[in-house]
């Protein structure tokens, strides 16, 4: 199942979270959740995380990535609204 959530990134700040476990993939936004997929499973053979661009670096944000943070764990809906929240 997908549901998902219009939200406008058009503002100068944001902040977005992006969680995952099997079959659990949430996407907020500015302390909105605005995209869910339980239908999703991901590879047990992904090791890379890319942040800003395409898997193969060729579609490239054009932007400032102010600061990333990475969680070994799947944070709550409560935690991620929480820190997404501007």
């Amino acid at each position: 199942t997908v549901t998902t959530t219009e939200v406008s990134i058009l503002s100068t700040l944001n902040k977005i979270a992006f969680t995952y476990e099997t079959n659990s993939v949430k996407f907020y936004v500015n302390g909105v959740l605005c995209y869910t997929d339980t239908s999703c499973a991901i590879p047990s053979t992904c090791t890379r995380l890319s942040v800003g661009c395409s898997y193969g670096g060729t579609s490239i944000v054009n932007t400032e990535i102010g600061n990333i943070l990475y969680f070994k764990e799947v944070l709550t809906e409560a935690k991620a609204i929480k820190i997404t929240t501007i």
